[in-house]
């Protein structure tokens, strides 16, 4: 890349982040000392919400722009009207950079955890809700129009006894694992390393096996591996 390419690419970066919504979270989170490094950078319309009421943790060594939200990626998004929702009121695990893509909606509800791997990256307009506990191991890609919640959001209850059927449940989401677009992830899903989710899937039960590619329907392929 020639020196001119390089500058026009950083006035480019410059010119999509959202200043004054950077400088704010990365104050509301961090100490001094380390909010001036700004961890985190964010681009676009983004509706921070419980910014002084969750918990960001990184487990990792703090540098320029290791989470950054918002980010566009998709060519046929609105990129000044489509809006990011960050809205982290529980406890978000970060082990190394991460990237939320503009229109995405991250949720973590109180007493509930999240964490994020190395190098997680989730392309745009998806929706991940956790209400209880959601692990995304290292070197995960989302594509867009995901949903992935660890919770039905509505009581199925019990004619005999009253009890609730349907609890949350926790989903466990490998390394190197490859999600479709406008796939359905669903509570209580383990997914194992290296799994390549197909386009339109529903998973609702859980992928012990390594290296196949999937769908709703059960195993399309085994022995396979995919790149980025």
């Amino acid at each position: 890349m020639s020196v001119l390419q390089s500058i026009k690419s950083i006035l480019t970066k410059l010119r999509e982040l959202n200043f004054f919504s950077t400088i704010y979270i990365n104050f509301i989170t961090f100490s001094f000392d380390k909010a001036i490094l700004f961890p985190i950078l964010i681009f676009g319309r983004v509706n921070i919400k419980n910014a002084r009421k969750g918990k960001l943790v990184f487990d990792c060594p703090l540098k320029t722009g290791l989470l950054q939200i918002g980010k566009h990626g998709l060519g046929f998004l609105d990129k000044r009207n489509c809006c990011t929702i960050w809205n982290i009121a529980g406890i978000l695990y970060i082990s190394g950079k991460a990237r939320i893509g503009q229109g995405c909606c991250v949720e973590v509800g109180e007493n509930a955890t999240m964490t994020f791997g190395r190098d997680f990256n989730v392309t745009g307009r998806s929706v991940i809700l956790c209400s209880n506990h959601i692990t995304f191991v290292d070197g995960c890609l989302l594509s867009w129009d995901l949903l992935i919640m660890d919770k039905d959001w509505h009581s199925v209850i019990s004619t005999v006894d009253g009890s609730i059927l349907n609890l949350s449940k926790p989903i466990n989401v490998g390394n190197h694992v490859w999600i479709g677009c406008r796939s359905t992830i669903l509570k209580g899903v383990n997914i194992s390393d290296n799994v390549i989710v197909a386009a339109n899937s529903t998973i609702s039960r859980s992928i012990d096996k390594e290296f196949v590619a999937v769908s709703g329907n059960g195993v399309l392929r085994e022995d396979v591996r995919w790149e980025y």
